[in-house]
């Protein structure tokens, strides 16, 4: 119930900045998922209510693993420059399916403390996507 409460609210935020035409709906899981333009490819946001994290995570299925992780990797500075944060490249190399990430700790443990986190997401979501999509963009129509 608290994780489709907290995605609900995340959603509406989400939606309101009007860049971000088609989300899915909310649903009562730790994840809320994000297109990028790119099967396989997508933002996977996070919210671990027994540890208090949120995070964005660029998430690249095992099919995909194998051309994007390392092409991501090559532009790792110029990724972490736009950004502006450190992310964390592949915390769990033997998952076939990798990730590319950014948490942070909230007391998440009272609605009344989400507009915070939920802000902090709403704007990592949005340099990711902003990112990550015009990367993908680029190197599919260089290929």
């Amino acid at each position: 119930k608290k994780q489709l409460e907290f995605w609900t609210v995340y959603e509406k935020k989400l939606k309101e900045t009007g860049k971000i035409g088609s989300l899915q709906t909310p649903r009562p899981q730790y994840w809320f998922d994000v297109a990028l333009g790119k099967s396989g490819v997508h933002l996977s946001n996070t919210f671990n209510t027994f540890e208090n994290i949120i995070g964005v995570r660029v998430y690249i299925s095992n099919k995909e693993a194998d051309e994007w992780l390392p092409y991501f990797e090559s532009i790792k500075g110029q990724i972490e420059s736009e950004i502006g944060s450190k992310l964390n490249w592949n915390p769990n190399p033997e998952n076939r399916d990798k990730v590319i990430t950014l948490t942070k700790s909230f007391d998440l443990s009272e609605k009344s403390n989400w507009n915070e986190p939920i802000d902090w997401l709403v704007s990592q979501t949005l340099k990711f996507r902003t990112t990550f999509s015009q990367l993908i963009m680029e190197k599919r129509q260089s290929t």
